[in-house]
């Protein structure tokens, strides 16, 4: 094939493989969990398991770059990862070095996708010093401009914003060289990632303001639309949804002007997320039924149902709710293997639970929706299993042992937990391991009134339980820490609430340590050790609140004990739990005091 007729169909790559890419890959739709539900999303950092090997015939590279594209988009990793490294060795074989370099730098993507760090890392790495080689033609800028693009991605990834920042700021020259002003509206909103990250909250405002001024100024396209939604998303995520509200009208403006079905759906399903966030759920109701009327995707359908569901069931509409999880539910069987099939079915038994956790009383609930639950997600953990995706096999495992917690068969909700633990701790994906550490402490604790724990060290007594369970919450609470900045950025997303998901950790941790002593030999009176634990935790989730209150992570803050501040100061810390109020009392110069009521 002639060289510039497959440099024609790289070309389309652009707007699908970037990161902050538009409308294709920005349908998102929300579960109960802290899990996101999106085409792009981070992948896990494990080797992927023996999977159904992808025949790969004597096609051209392009052709393998086109069914490379299509297995990336719906969610077939290690399928993408199969053809895209055909074709990198096929334009290797041919000397096409510009093109072997955007071939790697899909390639990482992929990679990335599965959390098999190093290669994505090599992939871009010998990307880069392939194009270094090149000349610096209009194909070598387009092709590098994507290669920083993808760099800054994994950078940011592993913990390196400031590179990634560095990177992306390269990437906006490149395009502005180029005169693309879609891309230099992309690489701006990448870097308004990293600027969040590194706390630099006016440049976030001043680089998105950029790129909505350069959007403005676009005549009407469909990538205009995909670049207005993309913005939308980010100034959502940031906590200005009045903004985003309008952004995404824009968007939804000129999508129904050029009659694009694909693009009206998206701007419509992210206008119901901002409605959400802003508390008007009448309006994200209607947002969903809209998308819903004007999809073109079973699977996009679907994702606008399953957020529908949740906002039924969050408003108290049972009975259209279950009518709708009726409908919902063979809908999910039929989905075809891919990672979004895989979420889809975690947050419809999320919504499952939800439906039977709010009728009163365990044991007049109909033990069928459990039973249905457990069995979606056991198919959905063998599909992550087949896919090769840790990530996704760690929420299907997890989340059927909170299904097991739920209808207190603790035993094997352990069992399941410390599996889905295993398996979010070895993908380095500690934005999952928390909430399984949450779960093996509320577990743990459970078993202490019961005398027993899944260990069989029959000497695991109930103050060894407590032990435990304090443990992992500690190491909930310490992975927290190190996520200030990736919570934040992501709270007002309907995957994720505060007050469910992060602040009940400090608080049941605090219980278990004010808690009284369970042996004899101690005094009935709680150590000065879990007092000044107590006291730290609390004085955490003061500073978490914070974070929370204002969207951002408080960077800038180095928290202070009072008592240093001014000696003489007296501190009262009053502590609202479930089941009863503690106070702690901090007098200058005396052990700290404990009363509950």
């Amino acid at each position: 094939m002639a060289l510039n007729s497959w440099k024609t169909r790289w070309k389309k790559l652009f707007k699908y493989l970037s990161v902050g890419g538009f409308a294709t890959l920005l349908v998102v739709f929300f579960g109960w969990g802290r899990f996101p539900i999106v085409v792009e999303m981070a992948g896990v950092d494990a080797a992927v398991p023996n999977s159904p090997p992808v025949q790969v015939s004597l096609r051209n590279p392009s052709q393998l770059v086109q069914e490379g594209l299509q297995h990336y988009q719906s969610g077939q990793f290690v399928a993408a990862v199969t053809v895209w490294k055909h074709a990198v060795d096929t334009f290797a074989t041919q000397g096409d070095r510009l093109n072997q370099a955007m071939g790697l730098s899909n390639l990482a993507l992929a990679y990335h996708q599965l959390g098999q760090s190093s290669d994505a890392n090599k992939a871009i790495a010998t990307s880069m010093q392939l194009l270094q080689t090149e000349g610096t033609s209009s194909n070598h800028s387009k092709i590098l401009a994507q290669a920083l693009n993808t760099q800054g991605k994994l950078q940011l990834a592993q913990g390196q914003a400031e590179q990634a920042l560095t990177t992306w700021q390269k990437a906006t020259a490149t395009y502005q060289q180029l005169g693309d002003k879609i891309g230099v509206v992309r690489s701006l909103i990448n870097q308004a990632q990293a600027l969040r990250v590194l706390g630099f909250y006016q440049r976030i405002t001043d680089t998105l303001e950029q790129a909505s001024h350069i959007l403005q100024n676009q005549p009407d396209s469909a990538i205009k639309a995909g670049g207005l939604l993309s913005f939308g998303e980010s100034l959502r995520l940031g906590g200005d949804l009045k903004k985003s509200q309008e952004v995404l009208q824009k968007s939804l403006a000129i999508s129904q002007h050029l009659q694009s079905p694909p693009a009206i759906t998206a701007a419509l399903l992210s206008l119901g997320n901002t409605a959400y966030a802003q508390q008007q759920f009448e309006d994200a109701l209607k947002y969903y039924q809209q998308a819903i009327a004007s999809s073109t995707s079973h699977t996009t359908t679907l994702q606008a149902q399953l957020n529908q569901l949740r906002l039924l069931i969050e408003t108290g509409k049972r009975t259209e709710a279950q009518a709708l999880a009726t409908n919902l539910q063979p809908q999910l069987a039929s989905l075809p293997l891919s990672r979004t099939a895989i979420y889809s079915q975690i947050n419809f038994t999320q919504s499952l639970m939800k439906l039977w956790s709010q009728t009163s009383g365990i044991g007049s609930r109909d033990a069928s929706i459990p039973q249905s639950a457990a069995k979606i997600l056991a198919t959905a953990q063998k599909q992550a299993e087949e896919l090769g995706d840790q990530r996704a096999a760690s929420y299907a495992v997890g989340y059927l042992g909170q299904v097991y917690e739920q209808t207190q068969q603790r035993s094997e909700a352990q069992t399941l937990t410390e599996k889905a633990l295993f398996l979010a701790q070895s993908s380095n994906a500690r934005e999952i391991a928390y909430l399984w550490q949450w779960q093996l402490g509320r577990l743990l604790k459970a078993q202490i009134g019961e005398g027993k724990t899944n260990s069989t060290d029959t000497s695991a007594m109930p103050q060894a339980l407590r032990e435990s369970s304090i443990a992992a919450y500690k190491e909930a609470i310490n992975t927290l820490s190190s996520l200030r900045n990736d919570l934040v950025a992501t709270n007002l997303d309907l995957q994720f609430s505060f007050r469910e998901s992060v602040e009940p950790i400090y608080r049941q941790l605090v219980g278990l340590l004010l808690q009284p002593p369970l042996t004899k030999a101690e005094s009935g009176e709680v150590s000065q050790e879990n007092l000044q634990q107590a006291r730290q935790v609390i004085e955490s989730l003061q500073l978490a609140e914070l974070d929370n209150f204002f969207r951002e992570a408080c960077l800038t803050a180095r928290p202070q004990k009072i008592d240093q501040v001014d000696p003489k100061a007296a501190v009262i810390y009053p502590i609202i739990l479930p089941d009863r109020i503690e106070v702690i009392l901090s007098l200058p110069n005396r052990p700290l005091r404990h009363y509950a009521t």
